[in-house]
């Protein structure tokens, strides 16, 4: 299976997972095994990122709605991965939600349904569908 993300998207993802892991203060085990599966899956050398990407600054971006939300929604993932939602990283997904031109109110009610049901991840039929109702 190829991937038809461009080098620049494919780090800016990773970029993306890096500052959702760092938003708590606490880069835990599983989030950076999360991002090595990530940067080996997309063939990106995490030692290849520049510092200023891994910084707080939203990275550059241009995927397709689509690819938005498929990725933001790893970004997701990644938050609910070490078991704990903080406020930093709740509120970065909507902030990078409005960088991707993703609907924050869709990412709120994606959140709210995983808070509900302990982080498992949502059908991505239903994803889909919640984002349709969102961006019209």
């Amino acid at each position: 299976m190829s991937d038809f993300r461009s080098s620049e998207n494919k780090h800016s993802l990773i970029a993306m997972l890096y500052q959702m892991a760092m938003k708590d203060g606490v880069k835990s085990d599983v989030e950076m095994s999360f991002i090595k599966h990530a940067c080996a899956l997309f063939k990106v050398d995490p030692l290849n990122l520049s510092e200023s990407v891994l910084k707080d600054k939203l990275p550059n971006y241009s995927g397709s709605l689509m690819q938005s939300i498929a990725d933001l929604q790893k970004v997701i993932l990644l938050m609910f991965v070490d078991g704990e939602v903080t406020e930093q990283e709740h509120e970065f997904c909507l902030e990078l939600a409005l960088k991707l031109g993703v609907s924050p109110q869709a990412v709120q009610l994606i959140i709210e349904k995983m808070l509900k049901s302990h982080g498992k991840p949502i059908d991505p039929k239903e994803l889909f569908e919640i984002h349709n109702i969102h961006q019209n």
